[in-house]
């Protein structure tokens, strides 16, 4: 295999996002592989850090192997401190697994001196349509790539050439354990093990929908009373544009059925739980709900899964292929159904309508009397899911497991793939912005 320099740049290392996880861990597979690899933190907003190494509140070291980080310069924001790096590393190939604020610095000739190389961008859909911010995620990378299939329906829907790599999951962590081995780790954190134990997990924002998790629980304690709902994020987060949790578990009567995770006051963008004690967090429950309002690849989803615990959650985005194996072929099917649907490997739940959000993209409003449903049909179906559970740790395995998606990435940085000249051609069509603009209420092509 030819050995190439790599720069990859996104969240910084020791951010909890998910994509720097994601980044962690594909950047020291690469280093492993023999390449050059440089990285490029951003923290959480943009704004260029350097770490040495990993160290989690438990004590447990996560190794970098090999990645070199790279230095904070004069520059403020990614686009400067990224265009920079790219003129002193002369990189083969940029890796970026971020946010659309990190495309900017890309407009080659304006940016840099060093401008062979390979542009390797992942393009988020979290919502329902294409929205215009992401053009540059489209159309200025030589490979966009999707990390999910409804994301890249909805691409190939508009005539653009992507690749369509997962996110990944280390499942020799985590995995599911036995009935013995969970009432231990219930004892650890002092769960009851009579009690039916839902999980959410996930950075606290408006549009996991964590408002009507609560309301659907004080549907659910009015039936029983041996029902918990874990919260394994930061319970306060009105400050950064999420839910003051506490609060409104108060106005919604069930604040005596909500747990918090014990480090999780702590919590904030820059934390982190060791991935084994995060294993541990998963394995104790018996059903994991996250009722988003949209995402285009919630790794606590296929965690959980890979540990065993079935999924409830809207039907949306990429909630139905994480449920069934596939992405949807048409969301519009799933809006305004009566009850829940039970799939292969989870329950999705519909939504009685979709909102505006400010970017300009659309997201779901989940039905809270049908979620109380879903949530109180999976706590009176014990067996069903297990079953559920054990199928949807096979998937993960198969689909998200390491193995594979390191397969392909490694097959994508052997090739020379390039999707820019053709996916350019497609902005120089005069029909073209119309077909970027087009109503999100009429784009069903996108996701069939």
């Amino acid at each position: 295999m030819d050995t190439k320099k790599i720069l990859g740049y996104g969240h910084s290392l020791n951010v909890s996002s998910g994509q720097a996880k994601v980044q962690r861990g594909l950047m020291a597979h690469l280093a492993k592989k023999g390449h050059d690899v440089y990285y490029l933190g951003l923290q959480g907003k943009g704004t260029p850090v350097a770490i040495d190494k990993i160290v989690y509140p438990d004590g447990f070291e996560e190794k970098l192997y090999g990645v070199k980080q790279c230095g904070v310069d004069d520059s403020p924001w990614a686009h400067q401190a990224a265009a920079t790096y790219t003129d002193i590393y002369k990189p083969d190939e940029v890796i970026c697994i971020s946010d659309i604020w990190n495309v900017p610095w890309q407009k080659r000739e304006q940016r840099m001196k060093h401008t062979s190389f390979r542009y390797i961008h992942h393009v988020t859909y979290d919502t329902m349509n294409h929205i215009s911010i992401w053009n540059q995620s489209l159309f200025e990378p030589n490979v966009p790539l999707n990390f999910s299939k409804y994301g890249k329906k909805i691409c190939e829907g508009m005539g653009v050439k992507t690749e369509y790599i997962p996110h990944f999951v280390d499942t020799a962590v985590f995995k599911p354990v036995p009935e013995s081995k969970k009432l231990e780790l219930r004892e650890k954190y002092r769960i009851p093990p009579d009690k039916f134990l839902y999980l959410t997990v996930g950075h606290n924002q408006i549009r996991k929908n964590f408002d009507r998790l609560l309301t659907a629980m004080s549907l659910i304690v009015r039936k029983t009373k041996d029902a918990l709902l874990w919260f394994h994020c930061n319970p306060d987060g009105s400050a950064g544009g999420g839910w003051n949790l506490p609060l409104l578990a108060k106005d919604r009567k069930c604040d005596d059925f909500i747990l918090y995770s014990d480090k999780a006051g702590k919590m904030t963008e820059d934390s982190l739980v060791s991935p084994m004690q995060l294993a541990e967090i998963y394995q104790i429950a018996d059903a994991f709900v996250l009722p988003s309002a949209g995402g285009g690849f919630e790794i606590p989803m296929v965690e959980a899964q890979a540990c065993g615990i079935p999924l409830i959650t809207t039907a949306f985005c990429t909630g139905p292929e994480f449920c069934r194996g596939e992405a949807a072929n048409n969301l519009f099917d799933y809006m305004g159904g009566q009850t829940f649907l039970e799939e292969k490997y989870g329950i999705l739940v519909p939504f009685r309508e979709v909102i505006s959000h400010q970017q300009g993209g659309i997201w779901a409003v989940v039905d809270i009397e049908i979620l109380a449903n879903a949530m109180l049909h999976a706590k009176n179906s014990p067996d069903r899911l297990r079953s559920m559970g054990l199928l949807a740790s096979e998937f993960v395995k198969k689909e998200y497991g390491t193995k594979k998606v390191f397969a392909k990435w490694d097959k994508l940085l052997a090739s020379d793939i390039d999707y820019k000249p053709i996916n350019a051609k497609l902005l120089q069509k005069d029909e073209s912005e119309q077909l970027l603009k087009i109503n999100p209420m009429q784009i069903k092509f996108n996701v069939s």
